[in-house]
């Protein structure tokens, strides 16, 4: 199923909510949760990726550059917050509630 997809084949769209399982991988080959789809359950898995071929990509080039930079944002921010945790310390003053 292409990263690009917002359905899955024979399957029907996938909740945005569930959308992040477009980006299982080699690290992160198991979904974490369920996904309902037309009323039934579905466990996702990664099994293996294959490179577009060069037609496929050509068409589709923008969407494939999107989805490399959102999941470049989002890896940069979850080190950002990681980074941030290290060097910040909160504190909770009760009495102000």
């Amino acid at each position: 199923m292409p990263r690009t997809s917002p359905a899955a084949p024979t399957l029907g769209p996938i909740p945005k909510e569930d959308l992040d399982l477009l980006q299982l991988s080699p690290e992160r080959k198991l979904y974490e949760k369920p996904v309902e789809l037309g009323g039934r359950y579905y466990v996702f898995s990664f099994l293996e990726e294959k490179q577009p071929d060069q037609a496929q990509w050509e068409k589709e080039k923008s969407a494939y550059s999107q989805g490399f930079a959102g999941k470049k944002r989002e890896e940069f921010f979850i080190a950002f917050r990681e980074e941030a945790k290290k060097q910040v310390k909160v504190t909770i003053n009760r009495d102000l509630f």
